[in-house]
């Protein structure tokens, strides 16, 4: 693309290895028909010895692909009701409701929107009955609202080494659509019940309620799996509701892992590949939030097994 050089920073023509690091946004205005090169214009430089390098690349990546990081209207919380459950909803979800179940979360350390939970009930016979719970968005989201219109445009939420672009508002996201622990909330639930070596047997679909009784990291899970029979030192773990315990948790976890390693070994002998990328994580001030460091995150093979159940599961239901 050709931009006139007198739009360029200035100093460009003269040192232009000093602008090596910007990146530059062109808009394309015209291209003729038997024209080599696009004419256009230079929209912004983004980059400088005097601008932080992480808000700059940050700026970068959201420019090149796109990406509105505009906050949300100031009164977009006037059109997404208050949470409340009706004895309409209870009869609507009485088939689903799962509220005195033993249901958890388990996910990274850092995660704050906890969209996603899971069960499993021995129900005799040798057979189990499996659950993978999602946060209801669609109770709170109706279609044509402004809600709805910011997160058709958005369509995910977009994580940064050091912040998160929301596809939803916080309200949602953070507080109603988060399935934190110890409070009831709507979801979405797929059920199977199904044998100890991974056949299923019947899957079922519905709107559900549930109240997750604990908020787990990957890191307890896979303690739990080290360690079966591991007696938790108080404080340890999170706090633990409707009156469980970390020996119920640690069971229902092992008996997902378990079930989840004979899924993967089905999966491999039936020829699925597995892309092992390595996954990086990054260390961030607490001062400014800003990253310091940065490392590879090793996810364990017994970890990797439960995960895969759980990922699989999340992808049927949705």
């Amino acid at each position: 693309m050709l931009i006139p050089l007198n739009e360029f920073p200035k100093g460009f023509a003269e040192r232009p290895k000093d602008f090596a690091d910007n990146l530059m946004i062109g808009l394309v205005k015209r291209w003729e028909l038997n024209g080599k090169f696009a004419m256009g214009s230079l929209l912004k430089s983004i980059g400088g010895d005097k601008d932080d390098l992480v808000v700059a690349a940050t700026e970068g990546i959201l420019t090149e692909n796109d990406l509105d990081d505009s906050p949300f209207p100031d009164d977009i919380d006037v059109g997404i009701p208050d949470f409340e459950i009706t004895l309409e909803d209870v009869a609507k979800r009485q088939e689903f409701d799962f509220r005195k179940k033993c249901v958890f979360t388990i996910d990274p350390a850092t995660a704050r929107d906890l969209d996603d939970a899971c069960s499993v009930e021995e129900i005799g016979n040798g057979l189990y009955e499996i659950g993978v719970h999602i946060a209801d968005v669609s109770h709170f989201v109706y279609p044509g609202t402004v809600v709805d219109d910011i997160a058709r445009e958005r369509t995910t939420s977009v994580y940064l080494v050091q912040r998160v672009i929301p596809m939803l508002p916080r309200k949602l996201c953070e507080h109603l659509c988060s399935l934190n622990p110890g409070v009831d909330r709507f979801s979405f639930s797929v059920i199977w019940k199904m044998k100890k070596d991974g056949t299923v047997l019947s899957t079922k679909f519905g709107k559900s309620l549930i109240n997750s009784c604990c908020k787990l990291h990957y890191e307890h899970a896979q303690d739990m799996i080290e360690e079966p029979d591991r007696e938790f030192e108080e404080g340890y773990l999170p706090e633990i509701h409707n009156g469980y315990t970390h020996r119920d948790l640690s069971k229902k976890v092992n008996i997902l892992h378990n079930i989840a390693k004979i899924l993967r070994k089905q999966r491999k002998d039936s020829g699925a590949i597995s892309i092992q990328q390595c996954k990086i994580k990054f260390s961030l001030n607490r001062e400014d939030g800003m990253p310091s460091g940065l490392g590879s995150y090793k996810i364990k093979r017994k970890q990797q097994a439960y995960r895969r159940v759980h990922v699989e599961s999340k992808c049927e239901c949705r």
